[in-house]
């Protein structure tokens, strides 16, 4: 085992030792020095037997050695021929060694003993016999799902199934978030579509299709909330503006952002307002999807956002000017 690099040392049983209590400052510092040279040594505790080489290890002149020697030696008795050792040292010495190798055994093999492991075989019963009463079966769990997390069952937004169609409402996600981070500016490499996000944004758009029959019409609300915010007196000012905390927390917040009347106008000093152009790019956008064939939609090819950017691979019965008119990078 390796030679350990420190010892235990105990404040209180060095300072109410009755030896140290009468040595004086010198003496503490010679006795000092000397412990840790006797750790260092071959064997724990142990100094050679000469005093000339113990003074100088003590950092003690002839005439402080010649004053101190004897309370000093005290503490160094001799232990064999040739040889003085501290007790208590060697002591600590012995204990820390059996602690260290014990804690190795123990390592050796695989730390603390697991507990054994008892396994109770049930029996196995074909029926239930006369004048025994049946096992009770445990009562069912239902676990408590409230409106809000629980998504609705609606034939207007099917959700995938084995048959390999995707939910529409995914790519409309994903548009909606494109066209949210093109109004405020958002870096999408670093303010992402996170799973928190999406299913708030996918519980309000299910609600609003409800309400509104379809999930196009529901997604015109959706982008009608973000043209709201982005007129709102607060965010042109530069206020900070959230995804879900001024959108989709709720649906009263969605009804009330799309209930609100942006500013129109002119600004006093006669320059176009910028609520103006906000109001026009969501008129485009809502044309946009109501112009969109009635026929029932391919089967979504596939949507990501890496890097900023938007790829879209067109599906079989995708019209191409639409794919291009719908990209997010011609919001």
């Amino acid at each position: 085992m390796a030679k350990s690099p420190a010892f235990r040392f105990y404040p209180s049983d060095f300072l109410g030792s009755p030896d140290v209590q009468i040595m004086d400052l010198d003496e503490i510092g010679a006795y000092t020095l000397l412990l840790c040279t006797a750790w260092l040594s071959d064997r724990y505790g142990y100094l050679p037997d000469d005093e000339n080489l113990l003074r100088r290890w003590a950092r003690m002149s002839i005439k402080q050695w010649q004053k101190s020697r004897e309370i000093i030696l005290k503490k160094f008795p001799i232990a064999s021929l040739g040889w003085r050792c501290n007790p208590r040292m060697v002591s600590e010495a012995d204990k820390q060694s059996k602690y260290l190798q014990a804690q190795s055994d123990k390592g050796k093999k695989g730390g603390r003993p697991r507990k054994p492991v008892v396994i109770l075989e049930k029996p196995v019963v074909l029926g239930n016999k006369p004048g025994v009463k049946p096992a009770r079966e445990k009562p069912s769990v239902s676990v408590f799902v409230s409106n809000e997390e629980q998504p609705p069952s609606d034939a207007t937004h099917p959700h995938p199934d084995l048959s390999g169609e995707v939910d529409p409402i995914k790519p409309m996600v994903d548009r909606l978030f494109g066209y949210y981070c093109e109004k405020f500016g958002r870096n999408l490499n670093k303010y992402t579509l996170t799973p928190e996000r999406r299913k708030k944004a996918e519980l309000r758009l299910r609600e609003r299709a409800r309400i509104r029959g379809t999930l196009d019409a529901a997604e015109i609300d959706a982008s009608q909330c973000i043209d709201n915010l982005a007129a709102d007196d607060f965010c042109v000012s530069g206020g900070y503006v959230d995804w879900i905390a001024q959108i989709f927390k709720s649906a009263e917040e969605f009804e009330k952002q799309l209930n609100k009347k942006p500013h129109q106008g002119a600004k006093p000093n006669g320059k176009p307002n910028r609520n103006d152009e906000i109001l026009a790019g969501a008129q485009e956008y809502a044309n946009s999807i109501r112009n969109r064939d009635v026929a029932p939609p391919a089967p979504y090819s596939g949507r990501t956002l890496e890097a900023g950017a938007t790829t879209e691979r067109a599906g079989a019965g995708d019209d191409p000017a639409l794919v291009a008119q719908n990209s997010l990078g011609d919001w």
